[in-house]
């Protein structure tokens, strides 16, 4: 595994749970408002701070007592072809595993969920599917979206959908397409974009406001059995 980063504490970032999250490097996609956008590259940076699996599975077995969970974030951790043996070794340490996700690879995500290798999965729907080609770094069919939603949807534990909200890839114009993608869905999130982006120099995107949140929360509502935003 590629990892790039680590934060050993979270109360945030797994619902219910105490965890450490690591950052995968390397990512298929390249969304402007990325707030890990150092991660986007194949290959670590020059000035990369790598973390080995050794170290960080010795740091897990230390905290025990203190941490229910490990989150693989990115970066986009499917890309990461030793990712289900990660997982397993996890699990083994008796960790819960969450995944943050872009829905790219849908039989990867198919293969940690029949494998009991991941307990909640945090899946990106960034924008309805014609839009998607403007964020892929290089070829992909959109249709691996929808394969990924479905994938997760059927067979998932745990999980959860999440959507950034930024024009013109979130509006009230493409909105009820969104929510068709998931439609029926037990848990979907509007996330508040951030203003701050020390890593990102694309400037294609507007952050949408928090009326225009509620009235895209409203919107979406019809669509899933719970919607909020955080």
């Amino acid at each position: 595994m590629k990892i790039a980063s680590i934060k050993k504490t979270s109360l945030l970032d797994y619902p219910g749970k105490v965890s450490a999250i690591i950052g995968t490097q390397g990512c298929n996609m390249r969304c402007p408002w990325c707030h890990n956008a150092y991660l986007i590259p194949y290959e670590f940076g020059k000035n990369a701070t790598i973390i080995h699996e050794e170290d960080f599975f010795n740091f897990l077995d230390q905290r025990k007592s203190f941490l229910d969970g490990v989150v693989i974030t990115g970066g986009e951790p499917t890309l990461q072809p030793d990712l289900p043996d990660f997982c397993k070794n996890v699990k083994k340490l008796g960790f819960s595993v969450k995944l943050d996700t872009n829905g790219t690879d849908p039989e990867m995500l198919d293969l940690l969920i029949k494998g009991n290798l991941v307990d909640y999965i945090a899946m990106d729907v960034k924008s309805d599917l014609h839009q998607y080609q403007r964020l892929f770094r290089e070829k992909v069919k959109a249709n691996v979206i929808t394969e990924s939603i479905e994938v997760v949807m059927s067979s998932a534990k745990l999980y959860e959908f999440r959507t950034t909200c930024v024009d013109p890839y979130v509006t009230m114009n493409n909105i009820d397409e969104i929510g068709s993608l998931i439609h029926q869905a037990s848990k979907h999130y509007l996330q508040k974009c951030s203003k701050v982006k020390p890593f990102n120099v694309h400037k294609e995107y507007k952050i949408v406001n928090e009326s225009e949140m509620i009235n895209l929360k409203n919107k979406l509502e019809k669509y899933v059995f719970h919607c909020e935003i955080r």
